[in-house]
């Protein structure tokens, strides 16, 4: 099971950019609502330093949290595409055994 978990992993990583990272649209829009909002209108009376310090803060949260989302992203994607093959693997067991029933079937008439 390990060898189909090493290919899926390939996979992903060669989609990555595709799959679990931001667009440059993405990224953009993001951009635009942090301009939208800004900590002044939550926290006042704080000095333009204390906002720049705060500012930064928050992009490091808020970059920890895109790497968490990258991460369960990679996770969504092997699931996905276990429950695809094993979908498939069954749907080909289950048509060999109508095929075969049905070829008994035959026979007996």
């Amino acid at each position: 099971m390990k060898k189909y978990n090493d290919i899926i992993k390939d996979i992903f990583q060669s989609r990555i950019e595709d799959i679990a990272g931001l667009t440059f649209e993405e990224k953009e829009s993001l951009d635009k609502q942090k301009e939208i909002k800004d900590i002044s209108d939550y926290i006042t009376g704080l000095t333009e330093e204390q906002k720049k310090q705060a500012n930064e803060y928050l992009d490091e949260v808020m970059s920890d949290v895109y790497d968490e989302a990258c991460s369960l992203n990679e996770k969504y994607y092997r699931y996905g595409i276990s429950d695809g093959v094993n979908i498939i693997l069954t749907s080909v067991e289950i048509r060999k055994d109508v095929e075969r029933r049905f070829k008994e079937c035959q026979i007996n008439l």
